[in-house]
């Protein structure tokens, strides 16, 4: 994924896992982006809370 698109995924699924309880499909793409090559991707994916 190209690092503006993973970013903008991190946002939409922070914002669309908080109003949906975070059910199972959002946290595993949120763990696909914590895996991200792009650093900047991995931080903000690590810094988008579950809970």
């Amino acid at each position: 994924m190209e690092r503006a698109i993973s970013a903008q995924a991190v946002e939409a699924h922070g914002a669309g896992g908080e109003r949906t309880e975070w059910p199972a499909p959002w946290r595993e793409i949120l763990r696909d982006l914590r895996d991200s090559p792009h650093l900047e991707v991995r931080q903000d994916a690590w810094d988008t809370t579950v809970d």
